[in-house]
């Protein structure tokens, strides 16, 4: 019995050069019909005889069809040579675009032009147009002849190429004709006749000259204007007939089903006669190419997923194969080190690759990495202690004596006792005081303490180094790293019947071993040399952020907020005499606030890599504990105040007048508003952050608008009927309105920002699934449910066409909704009835 093959192309598989010959799709631009030139002299209602009376050409270019956005060309215009006879072109032009750059809302737009001439002189005459997608609605490119209606474009005022930005997306602009049913039937049966789809019949060489004639008869009596196009595979390979289907190289996130505990003594034994038979034939001193090779590297998790690590010859193959692996980014490392790989080669692969991020890099994925040890064997994290203090010490008594400088080798004598025994039992946790007054001189004394590293690279060998000795390394040499280390590895520590309070503790008693420097500069300290850094009114490092020094605090500027927990407002003073402002929060669980100010630090990092910058504030959030912590505090006015007051576009004209700008306010603090205004829509949307009331808005002088207060994730909210974005008419109208250009370069920088974003989807969704651990109570959601509600609003499977609609069509229900105005309302008379209460009873 036969075999049926198929054989396709995958468009992201075709670059500009295939096989060493030029793959760029192609279009044959044959004859038109249907064209009377006198219907086409009439310009702006006034009739001209020498209208459209020059030779036709033909102008195309590629577009792209997304919702919202004005820019709808994407490359240049192209034209035909000139047709003698105002009917044959007959020519072949391949795309300025390879089949790989394509996506499935790109389009081609033709439009038939000629001259016509006024008392001004001559000008070119746009006659008629159309614009078409290049793939089907089954994501196949375009392969045959199609009859393209031509379009009148005077009754559309179209004139000039610039004006066709706004009737490309417009149905009326479609090629397709319409209200033809037969001639579509016709002409869809005919192109499949030649591409080999339909099977030959005796009969086909009879009606085939009937259908064309059939065809061509349909469009004369139509009395539309028509031109023939053909597109083909490309100009290098006329005869290839295989389809191109449209698909994007990208990795969607894993998530795979548990094996089933029970040994099946058939299971296995088939597993591994069927896998031997596979592998029989297999060429083993096969190496991929170059293409191939950047393909495997997204392909890590996938492969390791198909491993079976409870057999040891997979195993053996499996590390074989990870030494041969080509560098991936850190994203796609991240996503080893979760609850679905334990085996410990994973995972210190892993590490190992993750020697390769910065400091700044490592500090925006510090905060999972500490989750990540939940996963850990924390068998071989309470037995790394005493290894690593002999070791130490052994290694500090070899090199002290041998090349060290003077002050380490004073700094060595006057060591502590507990240290050099071993014993980190008894150890405390670092004052901030004392590390701060460390991070103050380390400058100074890093001649000193330089080689003080070494010891870890003693101990380190291929592949032995697990997630949690890596962490304290990086700690050891980063004091930003070092600092927030602790306190994360602290609020895990604290967590009350938690199992991993024991191992958290453990790590922590490490830190402070590992910082060996720490107890070396305080010897050194302690010394004459450096007794003038021992003085109490030197600069302390703010644990929120490490980079700020303080000298104290200003009680006179401190005060209370008026919220039910009365948050404390601390002004810490500056060297410099500034203030660094700082809110304590006392009874709220600021983890969710951290966790999303961290997302909205990376989104920025992001987009600024993009050269995106939308003005975003992720302001400094550190929890200390389960109920209380640090907020950095931003100089701003809620829009609740605001619109008591007055309105946002009223403020800004206060704070940033101008008076050449049409709405009163200089053109950069409007763009940072705009700018900061859509990338917390999309910031929001993508997070599903609620309880966004206009309190929880705010303003500053400079425009940058930015969201406080996320206690409610993943769609969770505690008002009725919340809309998933919070975009409302007094945010609008602060641009001038719907129907101003502001507002539509609104709309564009969202849009960009979301697709920007989204192909990054891997990224968030490996990040959350590494903090399923964390207690995060109110969001009412697991890990499984809270990743399927990112890739909803990722829109993981869905094109960027369709993701773009819906973000458009929740925004659109967001400034139409009135029940969040009715909550914002009862909200506002709510914190009245509080604020008359607190007043009673003082």
């Amino acid at each position: 019995m036969g075999t049926l093959t198929l054989q396709y192309f995958a468009s992201c598989d075709l670059g500009p050069m295939y096989h060493n010959e030029s793959v760029r799709p192609c279009v044959k631009i044959m004859n038109l019909s249907g064209f009377h030139p006198e219907k086409y002299k009439t310009i702006k209602g006034q009739y001209l005889p020498l209208a459209c009376y020059g030779e036709l050409q033909v102008s195309y270019c590629i577009t792209k069809n997304i919702p919202h956005l004005n820019c709808c060309v994407v490359s240049p215009w192209c034209q035909t040579r000139h047709s003698l006879d105002n009917r044959t072109f007959n020519e072949t032009a391949e795309l300025s675009l390879p089949y790989n750059a394509l996506y499935d809302y790109n389009g081609i737009c033709f439009v038939l032009t000629s001259t016509f001439t006024d008392e001004k002189g001559a000008h070119e005459q746009l006659i008629a147009g159309a614009n078409m997608r290049l793939f089907n609605s089954k994501k196949i490119f375009r392969h045959g002849i199609y009859e393209i209606e031509l379009h009148p474009l005077e009754p559309m005022g179209i004139r000039r190429f610039e004006d066709l930005e706004r009737v490309i997306r417009k149905s009326e602009f479609d090629a397709k004709p319409a209200g033809m049913n037969l001639l579509n039937k016709l002409l869809k049966t005919s192109r499949k006749h030649i591409r080999n789809e339909l099977f030959e019949t005796p009969l086909d060489r009879h009606t085939r000259s009937d259908a064309e004639r059939a065809i061509e008869e349909a469009k004369r009596d139509s009395g539309r204007l028509f031109l023939s196009v053909e597109f083909l595979f490309s100009r290098s390979h006329p005869n290839l007939n295989a389809p191109v289907i449209f698909e994007r190289r990208e990795v969607d996130p894993l998530v795979s089903d548990a094996r089933s505990e029970r040994w099946n003594p058939v299971d296995e034994k088939y597993f591994k006669m069927t896998r031997s038979l596979r592998i029989a034939d297999v060429d083993r001193k096969r190496k991929p190419n170059k293409e191939t090779l950047d393909r495997l590297k997204i392909a890590l998790a996938k492969f390791l997923l198909a491993v079976r690590w409870e057999y040891s010859e997979q195993v053996d193959q499996a590390v074989e194969l990870l030494h041969q692996w080509p560098i991936v980014d850190t994203d796609y490392v991240l996503e080893l080190l979760n609850r679905q790989f334990i085996h410990p080669c994973v995972r210190r692969f892993a590490v190992v690759r993750l020697e390769t991020a910065k400091d700044e890099e490592l500090l925006l994925y510090l905060y999972q990495l500490v989750q990540a040890l939940h996963y850990e064997n924390w068998h071989d994290i309470f037995s790394t202690q005493a290894i690593e203090i002999e070791s130490l010490v052994a290694l500090e008594r070899q090199q002290s004596h041998q090349a060290a400088p003077e002050e380490l080798q004073q700094a060595e004598c006057s060591l502590s006792p507990e240290l050099h025994a071993g014993s980190t039992s008894s150890s405390r946790p670092p004052e901030v005081g004392d590390v701060s007054i460390i991070s103050s001189s380390i400058q100074q004394l890093q001649p000193a303490i330089e080689h003080k590293g070494r010891w870890i690279e003693a101990l380190k060998t291929d592949w032995k180094e697990d997630l949690a000795t890596f962490l304290l390394r990086r700690a050891q040499s980063s004091w930003p790293i070092a600092n927030y280390l602790y306190w994360f590895l602290r609020l895990e520590a604290n967590k009350p019947n938690s199992p991993s309070n024991g191992m958290y503790t453990h790590v922590l008693d490490r830190l402070q071993g590992v910082l060996y420097a720490i107890e070396i500069l305080r010897a050194t300290l302690s010394s004459e040399a450096y007794a003038n850094l021992a003085r109490l009114d030197e600069p302390l490092a703010l644990p929120l952020d490490p980079g700020v020094k303080i000298i104290g605090i200003d009680p006179s500027s401190s005060s209370l907020f008026k919220s039910a927990r009365r948050p404390a407002l601390l002004p810490f003073i500056l060297p410099d005499g500034g203030q660094y402002k700082v809110i304590f929060k006392h009874g709220d669980d600021l983890r969710r606030d951290q966790l999303v100010l961290q997302m909205i630090e990376l989104m920025d990092v992001i987009l600024r890599k993009e050269n995106f910058d939308l003005r975003l504030t992720p302001y400094k959030v550190l929890a200390t504990g389960a109920s209380h912590g640090f907020v950095q505090f931003i100089e701003s006015t809620s829009l609740q105040e605001l619109l008591q007051q007055g309105t946002v576009l009223g403020f800004l004209q206060q704070n940033a007048p101008s008076a050449t700008d049409p709405l009163g306010v200089q053109k950069e603090v409007m763009e940072t508003y705009i700018r900061s205004c859509a990338g917390y829509c999309v910031i929001t949307y993508l997070l599903g952050v609620g309880d966004r009331h206009m309190e929880n808005l705010l303003l500053t002088n400079d425009g940058r608008l930015f969201h406080i207060d996320f206690s409610f994730i993943f769609g969770n909210d505690p008002k009725p009927m919340a809309t998933e974005v919070r975009l409302t008419r007094s945010m609008i109208e602060a641009m001038g309105g719907a129907n101003t250009s502001q507002f539509s370069e609104f709309w564009k920088i969202t849009f960009t920002a979301f697709l920007v974003l989204r192909r990054h989807a891997n990224l968030f969704l490996t990040l959350f699934s590494l903090v399923s651990n964390m207690d995060v109570r109110s969001t009412s959601r697991d890990q499984s449910s809270a990743c399927e509600f990112l890739k909803e609003r990722f829109c993981i499977n869905q094109t960027e066409e369709r993701a773009v609609n819906r973000l458009a069509s929740r925004m659109t229900e967001s400034i139409k909704a009135i029940v969040p105005d009715i909550m914002e309302r009862i909200h506002v008379l709510l914190q009245v009835d509080i604020t008359f209460l607190d007043l009673t009873l003082k």
